[in-house]
This record gives structure tokens, sequence and C-alpha cells, in this order.
């Protein structure tokens, strides 16, 4: 149960923090754009991304070019590795309750995992994970920048919205692959070739995926492969259910580079929901609306609500994966 206060405690602090903070950094005419958007009748789409363009440039400048706009978005992203390890934390814990002696060794597995990255053995693939998702974040945050640009010139919709955020997601994975394969190839020269230890993320589960792409780039560039040995392998090899488990289950370190390198597409997509659905509920909750303060301080309303959904949201996921497991147990005795 702890655990599981503890996840829904980060979950609710870093988004209602978060858009405490953007209320914060947002002028009077973007909260009263915003407040004028959720109660008002008429269709001004456009109005959301000029709202969250304006937050955007008054946190990282008008110029991606920018020693203020590189300045920021390392803060920024050193924040949200650091959010993202709690997290990690919290769920590598939870993860191993009902294990014999999980209750006498509670707080010894917390420290293990906050102490992890600052191992011996740890500490440099962590490190150099860390400096190359600095620069990967700042290339995702110019990606962010252009796509809030783009949605504020055209209009849109249900429909529209889901391929935008479709077409986010898929690129920023296939980008942080990218830069991954990089970090796995250094990881195959350092292990077999320098006998040093080096895994990406100092993540454990991402030595299968070391692996792979030793297998993979043998067959690929050895003069002895025989012919179609590579793509035999890769259609019969597990690196793309590897790739999505260790990119995308909280559990594995790698996922905590990968979504503090999608977390300006992530609070995009928050904000625009948010309000949109504030505006569905405000002729219906009228009294909603003047009672949580939307008038004056929009921004740090919607992130209250926003909370209490992913909150609801998480705790949904929770119960349907137990219930699975639980089915699971049923069939087979």
């Amino acid at each position: 149960m702890t655990e599981l206060l503890s996840s829904i405690a980060w979950i609710w602090g870093v988004t209602a923090g978060t858009f405490v903070f953007l209320n914060t950094v947002a002028s009077v005419a973007s909260k009263k754009a915003a407040y004028e958007f959720i109660i008002s009748k008429s269709i001004d789409v456009p109005r959301l991304p000029q709202i969250a363009l304006e937050i955007f440039e008054r946190i990282f400048g008008r110029k991606h070019l920018s020693f203020r706009c590189l300045f920021t978005s390392i803060i920024a992203s050193l924040v949200a590795i650091s959010l993202w390890y709690i997290f990690h934390a919290i769920i590598s814990v939870y993860a191993q309750k009902g294990t014999p002696g999980f209750e006498n060794e509670y707080s010894n597995l917390i420290w293990d995992e906050l102490s992890y990255p600052f191992l011996k053995e740890t500490s440099s693939s962590f490190g150099v994970s860390v400096a190359v998702n600095l620069f990967l974040d700042y290339f995702a945050l110019l990606k962010t920048r252009l796509l809030i640009k783009l949605l504020e010139k055209t209009r849109p919709s249900i429909l529209l919205g889901t391929i935008f955020v479709a077409f986010d997601f898929v690129f920023s994975f296939a980008l942080f692959q990218c830069f991954y394969l990089f970090l796995y190839l250094v990881s195959v020269t350092a292990i077999f070739g320098g006998g040093k230890f080096f895994l990406p993320a100092a993540d454990p589960y991402g030595f299968y995926m070391t692996i792979e792409v030793f297998i993979l780039s043998t067959f690929l560039l050895s003069p002895t492969a025989q012919k179609g040995a590579f793509s035999k392998f890769l259609a019969n090899s597990h690196v793309v259910s590897l790739t999505l488990i260790v990119t995308l289950v909280p559990i594995t370190i790698t996922s905590v580079f990968f979504y503090a390198s999608l977390m300006p597409s992530i609070w995009l997509w928050l904000f625009l929901l948010a309000a949109s659905l504030s505006r569905v509920l405000a002729p219906i909750y009228p009294w909603a609306i003047r009672a949580l303060d939307f008038e004056h301080n929009a921004i740090r309303t919607l992130g209250y609500l926003l909370s209490i959904l992913l909150s609801l949201l998480w705790l949904g996921f929770i119960g349907a994966v137990k219930l699975y497991f639980f089915a699971l147990l049923h069939l087979a005795t």
C-alpha cells in the first residue's frame, strides 16, 4: 500500500507542481485567454496552441539556438531525469512486493534503488547516458517548439489531435532508439573489445539489447557470415519486443531517459487535454468553474484537475494489472 500511495503522490505532486509553475510563468493575458477558452461557447480552438506557445517561449525563449534555451533545457532535463528515476525506484520496489523478506528489507531496497546510479560500477555508464540525454532532450525540445507552431496554424480536431500525438510519440521513440543504438554499439565495443563495463543508462535490462546488437552487427559486418543471416536472425529474434520493454516499461532505467526526453511533449498534450475536458465540463458544472478559481488561475486549476484524472487512471491501470495476473493464477490452478 505504501508503494501505491507513493506512486499516486508522485503523479499528483509532479503534475500539480508543474502546472503551478506554468501558472506562475504565464502572463495575465494567457491566464485570461485560457479561462475564456474554457467558458466560451464559440469555436476558438487555435487559442490553445497560442497560449501553449506563449508559455513555452517565456520559459525557453523565442530562439532555440540561444544560451537561454540551451541552459533552460539542461535544467529541465536534469529535473525530469531525477523525477522519473524516483518514479522508477517506486515501481521497482513495488514490483518486489510479496517476495520473501520484503517487509524487513523495504528500507534497504529503497536505498539500493536510489544509490544505484552512484555506485562505482555504474556511475560512469549512468553519467554518459545523462550527457547523451541532455543533447537528445535539446533536440526533442526543438521538435515540440515546431509542433506547437504547427498546431497554431491548423484547425485542430479530435482526429487531427490523435494523429499529432501518435506522430509525436512515434517520432520521439524513433529518435531515442537512434541515440541508443549508438550507445549499444559503444557498449558492445567496450565490453567485447576493451573488456570494460558500459551499459546504456547503466540498465541491467539493457544488457539483453547489447547482446542482440552484438549478434546483429556480427552478422551484418562479418565477411564470413552467411548471406541472409542478418535478416533471418532479425526476423526470428526478440529485438523488437526487447526494444519496447526496455524503453517503455518503468521498471527499466532506460525508460527513465526515454520519458524524460518526452517530457515537453507530455506536458503539451496534457495541457491541451485538460483545457479541452474543462471546456466540455464547464457548461455542465458552472459552479465548479467559479469555486476552483478558474478565472484568475486557470492553468494552475487545470493541473489540479489533471492530477485527479491521472491518479484515477493510474489506480485503474494497477487494478487491471492485478486482475490480469489474478486471472492467470486462477486459470493455472
